[in-house]
């Protein structure tokens, strides 16, 4: 369980590394997508979820040191009472 987390709407997190070390898919994203993989991959263990309008909604995991991408799930209602 995460003890820690962030909610953050239009900040960008800033990474070491330079863009060319985002995965092939995600360089032509928007600040969201590339901050949430970016936290993803600096925070570890960490559950990143972005939601965009125009860049789809994604999911990202660190859980072993490495970064895994869920991409373009649908939304899903839950009703638990």
């Amino acid at each position: 369980m995460f003890q820690d987390y962030l909610i953050g709407f239009g900040g960008e997190i800033k990474s070491k590394t330079d863009s060319m070390n985002f995965p092939k898919d995600l360089r032509n994203r928007g600040m969201r997508h590339r901050s949430g993989f970016a936290f993803a991959r600096s925070v570890f263990p960490s559950l990143v979820v972005v939601m965009s309008q125009d860049g789809g909604n994604h999911v990202f995991v660190n859980d072993d040191g490495v970064v895994l991408i869920g991409k373009n799930f649908l939304e899903t209602r839950f009703d638990f009472f």
